[in-house]
């Protein structure tokens, strides 16, 4: 690796429905994959304890509001800004500071790979749950999401170069916001129709050289990662996703990294501790 990461953790699950993901990052941090990198790189946890004053969103806007500051601050450093979550409402801080650096420097917004099972484009007013975690995508291209939105703030990404991957389950917000803005997506199971070439290509030409990817566990299948908050069948295997993910990152420069909602308190046997590490153990051997 050339690149010198900062690796962010930010053990939170304030913005589900289901508690578990807040020990996410701790379990990672002590997989025999880190003890050797805490010599060359940096390592930040965000203090995401829940303030008793305010309410769950309010305290769970804090934290995305610390998140973007260390990301924004470690990026302009050159670091590359590695978050570990946490529930995936966090990504509207670490994204939204990654898109302001990259957008003041290069007039535009990077692209937008986004690894899930959900599309996570509700809004407070769409939302079924009402949970932010379902709505960090929506916040992150413009559309007005409670909390979530004051945390973005002008730092957008680009619909057109947004492309979501490993999607099986939609709500009839998303699906309407999916169409309005014409956001490209693909199933696992189409990726596996129209191959992972084929796919890496089109991803490629949809996001340009310069991309950021926000990866959610949820999207490999939970027969081989069943802790997640939200599991959904007809997933990647893991090898399938590494697969995908080799071929996608050999193309443009990847910005930032997002590693989202590994939870500990429902995986089975150990399957999703493996699995995440095999993942994470890759996806820093792409770093560089």
């Amino acid at each position: 690796m050339t690149k010198r990461i900062c690796f962010i953790s930010t053990p939170t699950s304030l913005g589900g429905n289901v508690n578990g993901s807040d020990l996410g990052p701790f379990q990672i941090l002590d997989l025999n994959l880190f003890r050797g990198l805490q010599k060359d790189h940096k390592f930040i946890e965000i203090d995401s304890r829940n303030d008793l004053k305010k309410d769950r969103n309010n305290s769970l806007k804090d934290v995305c509001l610390r998140l973007k500051s260390e990301t924004f601050k470690n990026t302009l450093l050159g670091y590359f800004p590695f978050v570990l979550g946490g529930d995936h409402s966090i990504s509207s801080g670490s994204l939204s500071a990654v898109a302001s650096a990259y957008s003041f420097e290069n007039k535009e917004s990077p692209g937008l790979i986004w690894f899930d099972a959900h599309a996570d484009l509700n809004t407070h007013l769409t939302s079924p749950s009402g949970n932010l975690h379902g709505m960090p995508l929506a916040a992150l291209i413009g559309e007005k999401v409670k909390h979530l939105s004051d945390v973005v703030g002008s730092s957008l990404f680009d619909p057109k170069k947004v492309v979501i991957l490993g999607l099986r389950d939609v709500d009839p917000g998303e699906t309407a916001l999916l169409d309005k803005e014409n956001i490209t997506y693909f199933s696992a199971e189409e990726i596996k129709k129209q191959g992972l070439a084929e796919i890496a290509k089109k991803v490629s030409l949809i996001t340009g050289d310069d991309y950021c990817l926000s990866f959610d566990i949820d999207s490999i299948d939970p027969l081989f990662a069943p802790g997640v908050g939200t599991p959904v069948d007809r997933g990647f295997d893991p090898k399938e996703a590494i697969d995908l993910l080799d071929q996608i990152l050999t193309k443009g420069n990847l910005l930032s990294l997002d590693f989202v909602e590994y939870n500990p308190l429902h995986d089975k046997g150990g399957k999703t501790k493996e699995c995440v590490e095999k993942l994470l153990d890759f996806l820093i051997s792409k770093i560089g």
